[in-house]
């Protein structure tokens, strides 16, 4: 009876030992030729699990930096590389390596995870102050506006002027403003003029205080250069502020359509999974 339990176990060790055919990597063409009879032996299928799992481990030591792939024209770095890629599928079943390779992704995308839900938070809060910006903005009235061009003594092109009343309704003392301004005529898409601008207030404007600044802005530019149909109108959009200090009071242009994109993909595939 022992005979008979020993023999069957002897026999059990063998079919499991033999019956799953490993990778040889004591040379070049003995694993090349073992690899493909591991993929002889598997379905359609299953061979390229097989074979996207092998490049998974294989390379699952190499960073892909710029760094990295310069380094690769050193002596004896390549070679370096291509034995620990050996050693990592060495021995192992088709099995080993496919449940190797989901490991290592598996690890590689939480460690993703991990800085994109930083990057997620950071975007969040940038979000966040964005919004507080926008009712920050609100409180900076836009009163009488004025846009003219006069004709120029030293050169044909115009000289643009550009007149704006500012409240301040925050309870900070603003430095510099930036702003869009607008000319375009109702009716019509396309409007003649739409450019940035900034300018630094001289004294500033204190919370409730009324600012009115008298601006140049550069003759060849469109303001100086644009043809300007009938009955366009002169719209300003209070974009950013700066206190007394430098810093950013609040902007609209902290959180551009790149970061929302950014955020929105970032949640898509770490959080509404």
């Amino acid at each position: 009876m022992f005979k008979r339990i020993l023999a069957s176990i002897v026999i059990a060790f063998f079919i499991i030992g033999c019956g799953s055919p490993r990778i040889d990597t004591s040379s070049d063409e003995k694993m090349k030729a073992s690899i493909e009879e591991i993929k002889k032996s598997l379905s359609d299928e299953k061979r390229k699990d097989f074979e996207d799992a092998l490049k998974v481990v294989y390379f699952s030591k190499v960073n892909f930096d710029l760094k990295s792939i310069m380094a690769l024209g050193a002596e004896g770095t390549a070679e370096k590389i291509k034995e620990e890629g050996k050693a990592l599928i060495s021995n192992k079943t088709a099995d080993e390596v496919i449940s190797e390779a989901k490991k290592i992704k598996e690890k590689i995308f939480e460690e993703e995870k991990k800085k994109a839900l930083e990057e997620i938070k950071a975007l969040e809060e940038k979000k966040e102050q964005a919004q507080k910006s926008v009712e920050e903005l609100k409180k900076i009235v836009v009163g009488d506006l004025t846009f003219n061009r006069e004709k120029n003594q030293y050169s044909s092109y115009l000289k643009p002027t550009i007149i704006i009343n500012l409240k301040n309704n925050t309870d900070k003392a603003i430095a510099r403003v930036y702003a869009v301004g607008t000319i375009k005529t109702e009716g019509r898409e396309v409007p003649w003029i739409k450019e940035d601008f900034n300018y630094m207030i001289d004294g500033g404007i204190e919370p409730g205080e009324t600012n009115t600044s008298s601006l140049s802005p550069n003759m060849f530019s469109s303001w100086g250069t644009a043809n300007i149909g009938e009955n366009a109108t002169f719209t300003v959009k209070i974009v950013r502020i700066d206190g007394a200090d430098g810093n950013i009071i609040a902007s609209i242009q902290e959180f551009s359509e790149k970061d929302n994109q950014r955020l929105e993909d970032l949640k898509t595939k770490y959080i509404n999974k």
